[in-house]
């Protein structure tokens, strides 16, 4: 199929499993565009297609890996996790992931809830993340502040690698 008809059967068969609607944020569509696809191949999210002649030509596969791709975005995972979980997954894992997504979605009868992050680089290699529904309350200054120079304390003195040096995934969504 070419890439516009890759477009159409994606829209099509997230419409019918019910993960069709767009993110709050505005950032996630409901369905990828053409430049969606190419960018997902650029990043690695998406296997190239094979190509005849000059045309390029996508498979069920392309569209498989797409609606794991919105099912995870569903759920709130960014692109570069969904990138890394992605990696050396079967198709029966793929199905699996988008069957139980759907599922949910129909057994609540509305979307999956998910947390939006708005994020903050304070330094080059540090970020800070907060959900776009919570903000400081005006009491508790001090209390953050001890809670960032406890953070910088831990960041100081633990490093991936090192003895008592720790790692953390982020919890799904």
């Amino acid at each position: 199929m070419t890439i516009e008809e890759l477009c159409q059967a994606t829209a099509h068969e997230l419409a019918r499993r019910g993960l069709a609607t767009p993110q709050p944020d505005g950032r996630v569509t409901d369905a990828p565009d053409e430049r969606t696809v190419r960018y997902y191949q650029t990043l690695g999210l998406l296997p190239r297609p094979s190509v005849l002649g000059r045309k390029s030509c996508y498979a069920a596969v392309h569209v498989q890996r797409l609606l794991a791709i919105k099912a995870l975005q569903r759920q709130g995972w960014s692109l570069a996790k969904i990138q890394q979980w992605l990696v050396g997954r079967t198709d029966e894992e793929l199905h699996a992931l988008i069957d139980r997504v759907s599922e949910s979605v129909r057994s609540e009868g509305q979307s999956l809830p998910t947390t939006v992050w708005r994020e903050v680089t304070l330094l080059p290699g540090l970020k800070l993340l907060a959900a776009t529904d919570w903000s400081p309350p005006v009491e508790a200054t001090a209390a953050l502040e001890a809670l960032f120079r406890a953070a910088l304390a831990t960041l100081r003195t633990a490093h991936p690698g090192s003895p008592g040096g720790r790692m953390h995934e982020p919890a799904n969504e």
